[in-house]
């Protein structure tokens, strides 16, 4: 047997075992013999069993793998009928391989779901969304939201439990109202709509860079690039595909007072902080706490993330009760057919 190892391929490697012959010709019969393929399982096996001018070739695709090749040199020598016998013994063996080793890897990946839900139910969570309501403080360019009793068209009359069993409310508001989402389509017209952005991107590492120890001498600092690179001088550099949130303590003045939360300008980021986010760190996705990425007239920040194809979340809470790394966001919002942006419920996973 002379055995070689493959590179290892990311997602679908494969396992290879080659049987060849002399170099006389096979019969008719054998280069006319089709291969048989199967798919298993959620780990992506496949396999299958060619022979090509007396190369009977097995394959099997799984996790990790290694090529093999086997030189025998009696195998063209055998008849027609026992080589097809040959053939539909390595068929029967490779297919009940995949079998197993599939279901095995069902019940693995199964068993590693379920571990990795235990760890998150152990952690701590932590909502990162105000809840709003027609008081809400907006920004000044919309309206307030209205929340009134749905009616019955037929009646005129609000729906209510104790005549119709159910009672609902009739919202109009723009959709950037409260903790919201803005999707690249909201500053582009060709960016991505809330019902365009992929789903794995609801869920990311949550990265927070504390903005708060400036303000004392600047209220409101915008994060610099310095600011980042000390971070990550103490920290390591930031992942890439995390969410990078600005924590400044601004949701505090959300409830208690909204119109020192409205106030411009207030602390916000720098645009070359974003850019080596984006570019240089290949962070998915940034958020604040403000109802604008910066204080620029221009929304210089803003239309630089939507326009590069990325999302924003805008007015988040609670970020000073969430680590600066070690944490993940679950990001959600209405899957709305070419929406431009509406209220996200966002909340952190974070070790206790």
């Amino acid at each position: 047997m002379n055995l070689t190892s493959s590179d290892d391929r990311p997602h679908q490697p494969s396992f290879w075992i080659n049987y060849r012959g002399s170099a006389s010709s096979p019969r008719k019969d054998s280069q006319r013999l089709a291969s048989a393929t199967i798919g298993a399982g959620q780990c992506g096996f496949t396999a299958g069993v060619q022979m090509r001018g007396g190369h009977i070739r097995e394959h099997v695709e799984e996790g990790r793998s290694r090529d093999a090749t086997i030189d025998r040199a009696s195998l063209l020598g055998l008849s027609s009928w026992r080589r097809l016998c040959c053939l539909k013994h390595h068929i029967i063996i490779l297919f009940a391989a995949v079998s197993i080793v599939s279901s095995a890897c069902n019940v693995a990946s199964s068993a590693s779901l379920d571990t990795a839900y235990k760890t998150i139910a152990a952690a701590r969570f932590v909502d990162l969304t105000h809840s709003f309501g027609p008081n809400t403080p907006v920004w000044s360019g919309f309206s307030q939201a209205k929340m009134a009793p749905a009616l019955d068209p037929a009646t005129s009359q609000p729906y209510s439990i104790e005549h119709d069993g159910f009672r609902t409310t009739y919202y109009e508001m723009v959709g950037q109202y409260g903790t919201h989402i803005d999707p690249p389509a909201h500053f582009d017209e060709r960016g991505a709509t809330l019902d365009q952005i992929p789903l794995h991107q609801m869920i990311l590492p949550l990265i927070v860079l504390d903005d708060t120890p400036y303000l004392a001498k600047d209220p409101n600092h915008a994060y610099s690039l310095e600011d980042l690179r000390a971070w990550e001088r103490k920290n390591g550099p930031v992942p890439k595909g995390a969410f990078v949130a600005l924590r400044t303590d601004m949701y505090k003045d959300w409830d208690s007072n909204p119109e020192r939360f409205k106030r411009s300008p207030f602390p916000a980021w720098q645009l070359d902080t974003l850019r080596y986010l984006y570019e240089q760190r290949h962070i998915a996705a940034t958020g604040h706490e403000s109802m604008d990425a910066d204080t620029t007239e221009k929304m210089d920040s803003e239309t630089y993330i939507l326009k590069s194809g990325h999302y924003q979340i805008e007015v988040m809470a609670n970020l000073d009760q969430v680590p600066t790394k070690g944490g993940l966001i679950v990001i959600s919002w209405p899957k709305v057919r070419n929406g431009l942006g509406f209220p996200a419920r966002a909340f952190a996973i974070v070790p206790r």
